[in-house]
């Protein structure tokens, strides 16, 4: 089996139907094996669906340079694996440290949560063994294409059991963003140093314009949930290659209602918060992300889409063609994003 693609989640098991992996797997590969001209014919669709609301989506997005795959000379810090503890279950995240990094400075942080079969070791690997995108994370800072940064992976799920059963998805969502908010958040900058001047609420929230939240696939989703509700804590957002929940259950809501709700009630504008969003031509998730992002072109009060400028508007969607459901276009994507929230 190819390591290299993402498993999804399917619409299925987001219904309360317990789907097994082998499903979710078929899913990934039913979709990738259309053929040509059904794909073509759908992306094209899809993409005109989009356009004709007049956003340009032709911004190329930039290639990871080579060299970045690669270990930096210098400065480079193990990943530390740290332990939270949430609702009885003991639960483990991986930190990314910035080459040479100073605890007696400040830092922005990224959260990022992988796809449906994804743990806390797939971004950033462990202490023993490093991932690309940890070189090219590393690679990005030492040549000050962005600023220095933290970023932290944790589990979605408990255990196995919890990831083939999926009866009890939406509680496990609404959980983890419990979690993610109550426990990931304050385990992580009481121990690192970060803008948040303590871990009490009120500091995390004056902290939020230096915090991130990405997803890809599953996490994806779990990123648009955390955007229309949890929006006190992250400025920055980057859904990739991911629809929303509300495409595979209606009990979800769409985002722009929540988004909208949770804003008058924070008091909140569109200035609030910026989106970075992407997806491939030739990913399973396109249409759904299509969908979702030709509803935002009507809620005018919630998004201006821009190219990538932050000044012009607060959201971004970028379109790889030719991008398929695998970490290598997920990488990507993420460091297109990274340069758009941290670059200097």
């Amino acid at each position: 089996m190819n390591k290299e693609y993402i498993f999804i989640f399917s619409g299925s098991g987001l219904m309360k139907k317990a789907i097994s992996v082998l499903l979710a797997v078929m899913m990934v590969f039913s979709f990738a094996a259309c053929s040509d001209t059904k794909q073509k014919e759908s992306n094209k669709s899809a993409t005109e669906n989009v356009t004709d609301k007049k956003v340009d989506f032709s911004a190329e997005l930039t290639d990871i340079p080579e060299g970045y795959k690669e270990k930096v000379k210098s400065g480079s810090l193990p990943t530390e694996e740290i332990e939270h503890n949430h609702d009885g279950h003991t639960k483990k995240a991986v930190v990314y440290l910035p080459p040479n990094y100073d605890a007696k400075k400040r830092y922005n942080v990224l959260y990022i949560i992988p796809g449906y079969n994804g743990n806390h070791t797939v971004i950033f690997g462990n202490a023993e063994e490093d991932t690309m995108f940890k070189n090219v994370l590393d690679n990005m800072i030492s040549n000050g294409d962005i600023e220095p940064m933290i970023a932290v992976t944790p589990d979605f799920y408990t255990d196995s059991k919890e990831r083939l059963n999926q009866d009890n998805f939406d509680y496990l969502v609404n959980d983890f963003k419990e979690e993610v908010t109550g426990v990931l958040i304050p385990t992580v900058e009481s121990k690192y140093s970060t803008y948040a001047k303590s871990t009490s609420k009120e500091d995390l929230i004056a902290s939020r314009e230096h915090r991130a939240f990405a997803g890809c696939s599953m996490g994806g989703a779990i990123c648009w949930e955390l955007l229309a509700t949890e929006t006190e804590y992250f400025y920055y957002y980057a859904p990739t290659a991911a629809g929303s929940f509300e495409g595979f259950n209606k009990n979800y809501g769409k985002v722009s209602d929540k988004l909208r709700n949770n804003l008058k009630k924070l008091n909140y504008t569109k200035n609030d918060y910026f989106v970075f969003g992407t997806d491939g031509t030739k990913d399973v998730t396109y249409d759904n992300m299509q969908a979702l992002i030709k509803g935002f072109k009507s809620d005018d009060d919630l998004f201006t889409f821009t190219d990538d400028n932050k000044s012009e508007g607060n959201i971004t969607y970028k379109i790889q063609k030719g991008g398929e459901h695998k970490y290598k276009y997920m990488y990507k994507y993420l460091y297109n994003a990274l340069l758009a929230f941290f670059g200097e």
